[in-house]
């Protein structure tokens, strides 16, 4: 894997309250958030990416910020340390990785593995604002592993020095320090650890498919990453959890029906013994329900009335609960194609059980269920054989913040 340092775009912190203009990834901004971020500053990293009637002409106003020197590019090309400090179920955590660029080459993309499926709609979103600015406006978030944590070398150094950028906010979890990583000698150790190493997409799927795009007619010929170790202990991966609404009530009867004929059920007495009985095994669903209570399933061995291509499916992910879910629940039980999942007309996604467990007693959803999270190692066996999760299948914690590095694509 070849990666290189490059000349970063980034907001100017004589002029500006730096913690102001940074933003979520813009896959989770709701739109009050968004509201939020807009009045929080009139150069919010997400008038960019996201947009509205005001930012109808995101590349005038990218252009209008570099020539008022709201944004500035660096003079040398650099890597980057990023080191994000935050408290997680009351553990203080850090996560550390580093910003640099990689070559959308043939050699590279066969060492760059994915394990999501592309959606039309966040593509075409994600193609059009990268075209529309011709500028990378957030990185691709990528893990590989090493066990040694042979880089750290190079990071403690760094650490201990004044960092080029720090932030510290209420708005924001935590603290989020960067240092530039200067230097032929570091420069040159980390582009020897990269060589031989894989890479693996956490979030930014539909970034990357639009930069390979991008390549494809010359507009971008490199990819600003952030890449991470994934043998860190804050590099978590949190499952997300799914709910129906307006399913027909035929619908409905048919999945409480053939859920019983799929499924072994133990009945729970509340969320949390939900979760103790669905965490024994990985293949396992929590199911809740306002007519059915809390009942774990795990399915069943031996059922001949399943296709045989769904068998083989479920056999190759027989410990991953979101695609059991989606092979016998969504496409067997309900029928639903890919381009009816695509839409989400009948299914909300959620991070946390209780908000998940709540909107089912408030009956804002008809039916809902807990799934497992995925580990690291079957994420990355998962990736490596080409496979691919259906879509909102992981959810990577910490996210990386939106703002602090843009990467101009050259003309």
């Amino acid at each position: 894997m070849e990666v290189n340092p490059f000349k970063a775009l980034y907001f100017n912190q004589r002029l500006l309250s730096i913690e102001k203009v940074m933003a979520d990834p813009s896959d989770i901004i709701k739109i009050e958030k968004q509201k939020q971020l807009y009045k929080k500053s009139p150069f919010n990293v997400v008038r960019l990416l996201l947009g509205n009637k005001e930012t109808a002409y995101p590349r005038q106003l990218l252009e209008e910020w570099v020539e008022k020197k709201i944004l500035l590019e660096a003079s040398d090309p650099n890597f980057y340390l990023y080191q994000h400090c935050f408290k997680r179920n009351g553990i203080l955590q850090r996560l550390i990785g580093i910003y640099a660029s990689i070559p959308l080459s043939k050699k590279n993309q066969r060492k760059i593995f994915l394990h999501e499926k592309i959606l039309k709609a966040p593509f075409k979103n994600r193609l059009k604002r990268f075209s529309e600015c011709n500028c990378q406006l957030s990185p691709i978030y990528a893990i590989y592993k090493d066990e040694e944590n042979k880089l750290d070398l190079v990071f403690k150094k760094m650490v201990q020095t004044k960092p080029f950028m720090y932030l510290k906010d209420k708005s924001l979890s935590g603290e989020y320090s960067v240092w530039k990583i200067t230097g032929k000698s570091n420069h040159r150790a980390i582009k020897n650890f990269f060589a031989d190493k894989n890479i693996y997409i956490a979030d930014g799927h539909h970034r990357y498919q639009s930069l390979l795009n991008l390549n494809k007619i010359n507009r971008c010929n490199n990819a600003m990453f952030f890449i991470s170790n994934a043998t860190q202990e804050s590099v978590e991966i949190d499952p997300i959890h799914r709910a129906f609404i307006k399913l027909k009530p035929t619908q409905l009867e048919s999945v409480e029906k053939k859920l019983k004929s799929y499924f072994l059920m133990t009945s729970c007495i509340d969320v949390d013994h939900l979760k103790k009985q669905v965490s024994i095994k990985k293949g396992n669903i929590g199911w809740i329900d306002k007519e059915n209570g809390y009942q774990c399933l795990e399915l069943k061995e031996g059922l001949d009335s399943i296709d045989e291509k769904t068998i083989e499916s479920i056999k190759k992910f027989k410990n991953c609960s979101v695609v059991i879910f989606h092979k016998i629940i969504v496409e067997l039980i309900l029928k639903m194609n890919d381009s009816e999942i695509e839409m989400q007309k009948n299914i909300l996604y959620y991070c946390h059980d209780q908000v998940l467990n709540n909107d089912i007693k408030l009956a804002k959803v008809q039916t809902g269920f807990i799934l497992n999270s995925i580990c690291m190692d079957s994420l990355m066996q998962i990736a490596k054989n080409s496979y691919q999760l259906p879509q909102k299948s992981t959810f990577f914690y910490p996210k990386i913040l939106n703002g602090i590095f843009l990467k101009k694509f050259k003309n």
